[in-house]
């Protein structure tokens, strides 16, 4: 474990102090008689803790006593790649995604590799949908120039934890062209940047969605957004080669912005 995640740090810089390094110089000092309070802590306190480190300390935390083992695998966790070193980011994304049960707070995914998430953990998108997120960024940023985007995995819409979800760089799943495929009943934000999809899709999307109350939609491909919504409140559509925004049926809409020939539009909503 120490290895991977400590595998391809830059020697000729001091690495960050860890968790691990901290705790473990603080156990033998404790107290007076050398005794480990911190570990003899109870286990809600002890969890608290490791949810508010990055996910390699708190893996890193296994290593102090017997006494921590167990807790990595009962904390919940937030798994943002940016804290990983980039030689070693998708090997520990895997890893951290098969070996820890859940639930994770939040998850970040904007730097790793999602081709090699694909070959080393073929499962990942079912994983992801099975740690109880609430708060989901996949950022699919490694595309080459040119290129159509990669296929979002249809798994990701049918995250029923979900409360916020961001998307980034993606094409959006042949499979999931009807409302009745998507199912995220606990999503009240939902972003996307640069998704190709056409405009039933997008409309489709939204109507399916049942407490969504901000949608943001920046640089994507549809040209006609029609919301239909009951629980919608905000609308951003920005950069996007949008003509039309229509709304219908959406009652509790306040304020929708678009960014058209760099000028801000203020369309204001009769409701």
């Amino acid at each position: 474990l120490s290895g991977l995640l400590h595998s391809g740090q830059n020697h000729t810089k001091p690495s960050r102090p860890t968790m691990a390094d901290g705790a473990a110089s603080l156990l033998p000092t404790a107290g007076c008689d050398g005794e480990d309070r911190i570990s003899a802590l109870h286990d809600d306190l002890l969890c608290a803790i490791i949810s508010r480190l990055s996910v390699t300390d708190a893996a890193g935390t296994t290593a102090l006593s017997p006494r921590w083992r167990h807790l990595w695998h009962s904390t919940p966790l937030v798994l943002d790649d940016v804290d990983l070193h980039e030689s070693a980011r998708d090997a520990i994304v895997s890893w951290v995604l098969a070996d820890h049960p859940g639930p994770f707070r939040a998850v970040r995914l904007a730097g790793c590799r999602f081709a090699s998430l694909d070959h080393d953990l073929a499962e990942w998108p079912r994983l992801l949908v099975t740690k109880g997120i609430q708060k989901l960024v996949l950022v699919n940023k490694h595309i080459q120039p040119q290129h159509a985007s990669p296929r979002l995995p249809a798994e990701i819409l049918r995250c029923d934890s979900l409360q916020r979800l961001l998307l980034g760089f993606w094409t959006f799943p042949a499979d999931v062209s009807h409302g009745a495929d998507v199912f995220l009943p606990h999503l009240h934000s939902l972003n996307m940047i640069r998704i190709d999809m056409s405009d039933h899709d997008l409309e489709c999307l939204i109507a399916a969605i049942p407490v969504l109350k901000t949608l943001v939609l920046a640089r994507n491909e549809p040209k006609h957004v029609r919301l239909r919504s009951q629980s919608l409140h905000c609308v951003v559509v920005d950069g996007s080669p949008v003509k039309e925004v229509a709304v219908m049926e959406t009652p509790l809409l306040e304020i929708a912005l678009s960014w058209w020939n760099r000028l801000l539009v203020l369309l204001e909503v009769l409701v």
